[in-house]
């Protein structure tokens, strides 16, 4: 129509102007007829829009989609926005800053729309080249039928790979529903039988009591037999013969002996009493001088490293009778540095030492009182400062004036409280020889290097014993009760053994004799069956109880609509991101490394965009360092294998992993539904 107006106009003269008005109309006439029947296959239009586009026509004129806008028929896809909705040009880019599309056709693959900003831009986005028409930029081939023959064999491998995985997640439903079965039926089962056991458990126990009271007097009788034959055999020996063994075990434990004494003496004499802190102090001195290993011990380590070495010489040594070695298998120092079995020492303590006295002391100024001593009417021990020539009890005070340097060894060891005629701690080596090339002349008088004294700890043993002897002032007990001290002593300190054995020196002990502490436990059958049956019940009650609450937190947790999940419980999976290996238990926790990022905390509830079963949340992790407690968001998903692909950490201290398994493949994940 147009190219014949153009014509018409070119030959028109006066004469035909009214000719050629009724030729226009009538042209027009026929090409808007021929548009409006084309309208409805107008490039871009998808075909849920064509009815509409139809409808828009009247005549010559197209009414704007959505705006009450009628334009002339020939404007719609002249490459000019004219409609307020940018309906007018669905097929050219005029009105792409509407967001408008262009619907690509692609035959024989799929249609998709496009933005219109797309259309003659010189690329081709449709597939049958729909977009670039017009060729003026680039010629485009139709190449839907080869991505379309593509696109079947990637979906035929997508399809494989999912039916596996659907195979995958059937198992898993199976492997779900019967393990919860199983938790369901075991649950069941255990609930009769944590009755029956308690039942079987409360008639037990009353059997085990009436079976104990039994036993416990059966007990009470064989050790009262046992005691009373020990006590017969204790009770045969003379006074004599007790003392001397009480004197003997007393140095095993002597606080425990000063209780005994103390609680027998006080019926007799209330003002009795001991001097404990000295007897705490020559336990102190034994123990730090390594002379005895004692039940009792003491901070109070003022005695320690008392005796100091002096020049050879210059110590007072006793030139009287030696007796270092006669110290026998049951001397009491020996007793104290080496606990044995070994029978009594003939010589009493005090007669190990010399009866020189270079001082010309009184050795038989005797003291009464707390300390021990001889007592008027009552042979005893001498006090043990009297054991000693020369030894003032003032010494052991402090003095008022410092001591004589002069003086020697005797001077330092009476300031320390021991005896002056102590054998020196340290001595010429015996065995040592002056060197060849020793030369006295240049070297001066060659003097043998210091060893320790072998008498030394011996005679220094024996001299803190029988302190000790003295202030627990044995022989102020009285005849009649010097055996109830020892059998009761002998039963605290466990010494029974050591006193059969002295006394076996002296008497004729019987073999089937026990001391208290050998007595051995009576043990009635019956009770012990008792007892060994109620604790299998108790054990067996114990892992019941365990099973049917690890059964019913079990049953409580969702493992998916199907149980489908359930196959998950008790795996971790691991990837390693950012030089740290991230660990992901189900149903359990999570971790970077060693550090907690979260305690299972469920599923996430289900909205309209996603199932629950799409989101596993983790939640109170480890807070160092953190704003808030660290926390794991875990998005699953449809995989053929189980395993995690993806770790982000979006947000400080809240991570995200992206996780895929065969459980999470639903119907419309595996593109089977259509």
């Amino acid at each position: 129509c147009n190219h014949f107006f153009a014509m018409t106009c070119d030959h028109s003269s006066a004469k035909t102007m009214p000719v050629l008005f009724w030729a226009v109309l009538l042209c027009t006439a026929l090409c808007s007829a021929q548009v409006t029947d084309s309208a409805t296959v107008w490039a871009g239009i998808s075909p849920a829009e064509r009815p509409r586009y139809a409808a828009a026509v009247e005549g010559d004129r197209f009414h704007c989609l959505s705006a009450a806008l009628t334009i002339a028929l020939a404007w719609v896809n002249d490459n000019y926005c004219d409609c307020p909705d940018g309906s007018d040009e669905p097929g050219t880019p005029a009105c792409s800053f509407l967001d408008t599309t262009f619907w690509c056709e692609n035959r024989e693959l799929r249609p998709v729309p496009i933005p219109s900003a797309f259309v003659e831009d010189g690329v081709c986005d449709c597939c049958d080249g729909s977009d670039e028409a017009s060729g003026r930029l680039v010629v485009c081939q139709n190449s839907c039928r080869a991505q379309a023959e593509e696109m079947e064999k990637k979906d035929a491998a997508r399809r494989e790979r999912f039916l596996r995985a659907k195979g995958a997640r059937d198992a898993a439903i199976e492997q779900g529903v019967q393990a919860v079965e199983l938790l369901k039926a075991r649950a069941a089962s255990l609930e009769p039988k944590l009755a029956e056991l308690g039942q079987q458990i409360d008639g037990l126990q009353q059997t085990k009591q009436v079976e104990e009271e039994l036993e416990s007097t059966e007990a009470q009788e064989k050790r009262t037999a046992a005691e009373q034959a020990f006590a017969s055999v204790v009770r045969q020996g003379t006074v004599e013969v007790i003392r001397s063994v009480l004197a003997e075990v007393v140095l095993y434990d002597s606080s425990a002996a000063a209780d005994v004494i103390q609680a027998t003496m006080l019926p007799v004499n209330s003002s009795f009493s001991l001097d404990r802190e000295t007897l705490r102090s020559l336990s102190t001195q034994l123990q730090d001088q390594g002379l005895g290993s004692f039940r009792h011990t003491s901070e109070d380590h003022r005695f320690e490293s008392q005796l100091e070495t002096s020049p050879p010489g210059e110590e007072h040594y006793d030139d009287g009778d030696d007796t270092s070695d006669q110290g026998g298998e049951g001397d009491p120092a020996d007793a104290a540095q080496y606990p044995s079995d070994g029978p009594l020492d003939d010589n009493p303590p005090h007669e190990h030492y010399s009866d020189a006295n270079p001082e010309g002391g009184d050795q038989h100024d005797h003291h009464s009182g707390e300390n021990g001593g001889e007592v008027e009417g009552q042979p005893g021990l001498p006090d043990a400062e009297d054991q000693f020539e020369g030894h003032d009890p003032a010494v052991e005070k402090a003095p008022d004036t410092a001591p004589d340097s002069s003086a020697g060894v005797g001077a330092e060891v009476a300031e320390a409280g021991l005896p002056p005629n102590l054998p020196p701690k340290m001595i010429p080596d015996p065995s040592a020889e002056k060197p060849a090339i020793w030369d006295d002349e240049m070297d001066g008088a060659w003097d043998p290097p210091m060893v320790e004294n072998p008498e030394y700890k011996p005679a220094l043993a024996r001299h803190l014993n029988a302190r000790i002897q003295g202030v627990l002032q044995l022989e102020q007990i009285p005849e009649a009760q010097v055996s109830e001290v020892l059998l009761e002593f002998a039963k605290i300190a466990r010494v029974g053994r050591k006193v059969l054995d002295l006394l076996s020196a002296q008497l004729a002990v019987p073999g089937e004799v026990l001391p208290p502490e050998a007595i051995p436990a009576h043990r009635r059958p019956e009770a012990e069956h008792a007892r060994s049956e109620l604790q299998r019940l108790e054990s067996e009650k114990r892992i019941a109880e365990q099973e049917l609450r690890e059964a019913e937190e079990e049953l409580r947790m969702d493992f998916g609509p199907q149980h489908e999940f359930y196959s998950l419980k008790g795996k971790c999976f691991s990837k390693d991101h950012g030089g740290e290996t991230y660990e992901l238990c189900p149903f359990k926790n999570a971790k970077q490394g060693w550090r907690s990022i979260g305690s299972w905390n469920g599923w996430h509830q289900a909205d309209q965009w996603h199932s629950k079963y799409r989101t596993m949340h983790f939640r109170d992790g480890d807070g160092s360092g953190c704003p808030s407690p660290r926390a794991l968001d875990v998005s699953v998903g449809c995989g053929e294998s189980e395993q995690i692909d993806k770790v982000e950490e979006p947000q400080m201290c809240h991570y995200a992993m992206q996780f895929v398994c065969p459980a999470a493949c639903a119907e419309e994940d595996l593109g089977l539904s259509a």
